[in-house]
């Protein structure tokens, strides 16, 4: 009996170095070249340099209603899967604030167009608005202050490569206050 217990332990301990071995081999090492930023979470050339205005004189209230408040309006707070829903909501607007270089815009005409923006919404999304901007602006918020604090939120959406792209951007910071600063006056 005792020698069939000692055979056991020892072909689980061979079973498990081998499952240790397995997983050893498909573990990528250093020497891999790291995987590219996907198209869609790279920034945009011209995202360093503040005077290259393609963007900005693109920028009309369809532009502003698309990427900044249907991003907002995408997640239901209190709901499953809503915090990982306002992390990607959260990267995608600092994402745009940040391709925009919004800090550099006119503040009156940023304001007209997401007034005409806000305006398109129907009553009920305009309702809510106010609560899914507050959890998204909190997220944007803590990421720029402590990022540490939130990565696991963001890297569960998803939207960590993207939050990093965006945060390599020096004036990300004040990107987004300037657009958060028009939206929590709407």
């Amino acid at each position: 009996m005792k020698k069939t217990i000692i055979k056991i332990i020892q072909v689980l301990f061979v079973i498990i170095l081998l499952v240790f071995a397995v997983n050893a081999l498909s573990w990528p090492s250093a020497e891999q070249e790291q995987p590219a930023i996907p198209e869609t979470a790279a920034q945009p050339e011209d995202a360093g340099n503040p005077d290259s205005n393609e963007n900005r004189e693109d920028l009309t209230a369809e532009i502003l209603k698309e990427q900044v408040l249907d991003q907002i309006l995408s997640y239901h707070p209190g709901t499953a899967g809503s915090s990982l829903q306002a992390a990607s909501a959260a990267a995608s607007v600092l994402s745009f604030a940040s391709e925009y270089h919004v800090h550099l815009l006119d503040a009156d005409t940023m304001k007209n167009l997401l007034t005409e923006a806000f305006s398109s919404l129907d009553s009920d999304e305009q309702g809510y608005f106010p609560e899914n901007l507050e959890g998204v602006a909190y997220l944007v918020n803590q990421a720029l202050e402590d990022y540490s604090s939130v990565e696991g939120q963001f890297a569960d959406a998803g939207a960590d490569t993207a939050m990093e792209v965006v945060r390599l951007n020096p004036d990300a910071a004040a990107d987004w206050h300037s657009l958060e600063e028009i939206l929590l006056a709407m």
